[in-house]
């Protein structure tokens, strides 16, 4: 009994060594960048979910303290997310993961069929996890975790290939080809080069994705910024990396004079304008670009110009003005 002890204390210190290894570099970075090695704004997430999935939601104006605070704020909204995101997590999961779709679900249903302990424990630690991701909306990045046991339901589904070949009448020749081949270890080898190339992929496309001139305005507005000034953008990583609050613009139909209203209701310091969304979603706000051609001078004032990879402008909203002739 002393050595099955050992053994177990011996495995669960393995684990959470290798825990601390993979999570200590964001935590260490969160904790010199945020103050706090916990820090976290996931809440604003839950709000930035529901602009996604209901038309009619607009972005509030207010800043929340966290979840509960937004949950009583829209209870019935937060209801109707967290069902809709419930029929949704499993088309999520099975295309998230280089499209299994089909392989990926048949294997799960022929995975749990003989489900023991030692599966339903896995099983419910990865849907705790999926729980959590009800609370925003699903990136590929975000399913790494359930990773594994994505790779066990594909693994179900070819595993029984080989039998189902051998049972199969060929001739002789192929026969021959088929018993030579070892179709267990060349599905394990295939399932592990598929995580590793998938894991390698999804990290490097997130990091594609964070342009540097967000991490250089936000290091510059950083310098400027008072504490407990507003950001007020389309995208929040250059507030983030500046530690300050940030508010979406929505919808992507809004106007330059409804972007001053805007501005003055959140009550926002600073507006970024940025080249990868108006050459987009916003070309409406393209002329902002140059703040030559910003029509609202007086009111907007330019405090960071980055010019590569991709233009950022961010302005210092001084009050409301109707934009110059």
């Amino acid at each position: 009994m002393q050595k099955d002890w050992r053994k177990y204390i011996l495995g669960a210190g393995l684990f959470y060594i290798g825990f601390i290894v993979v999570a200590s570099p964001w935590t260490i970075f969160v904790w010199m960048e945020k103050g706090s090695p916990f820090y976290n704004e996931d809440y604003v997430n839950l709000t930035e979910k529901f602009v996604a999935q209901f038309s009619t939601f607009s972005p509030p104006t207010r800043q929340f303290s966290g979840i509960l605070d937004i949950i009583t704020t829209y209870p019935v909204i937060f209801v109707e997310s967290m069902a809709k995101s419930l029929l949704q997590m499993p088309s999520d999961v099975l295309t998230s993961i280089s499209s299994v779709g089909i392989i990926g679900a048949l294997g799960a249903f022929l995975w749990m069929k003989d489900l023991d302990r030692r599966k339903a424990f896995f099983l419910i630690i990865n849907l705790l996890y999926l729980a959590i991701l009800l609370l925003v909306l699903v990136q590929p990045r975000y399913i790494l975790p359930v990773t594994p046991l994505v790779c066990m339901f594909v693994a179900t589904s070819i595993i029984p290939i080989p039998d189902a070949l051998h049972a199969v009448d060929f001739p002789a020749f192929l026969t021959r080809i088929i018993e030579r081949i070892p179709f267990k270890k060349v599905v394990i080898a295939g399932l592990f080069l598929f995580l590793a190339g998938f894991t390698i992929w999804e990290v490097g496309f997130y990091y594609s994705e964070m342009a540097p001139e967000y991490v250089t305005a936000g290091a510059q507005l950083k310098e400027i910024a008072p504490k407990d000034a507003l950001v007020i953008g389309w995208l929040q990583h250059i507030a983030y990396f500046a530690n300050l609050n940030f508010h979406v613009i929505d919808p992507p139909d809004i106007q330059p004079d409804e972007l001053m209203t805007e501005l003055q209701k959140s009550g926002a310091t600073y507006l970024i304008i940025d080249e990868r969304y108006t050459t987009t979603f916003y070309p409406q706000f393209a002329p902002m670009l140059d703040p030559n051609t910003n029509p609202y001078k007086d009111k907007l004032r330019p405090v960071i110009t980055i010019d590569s990879p991709k233009k950022v402008v961010i302005y210092q909203y001084l009050g409301i003005s109707n934009p110059q002739s």
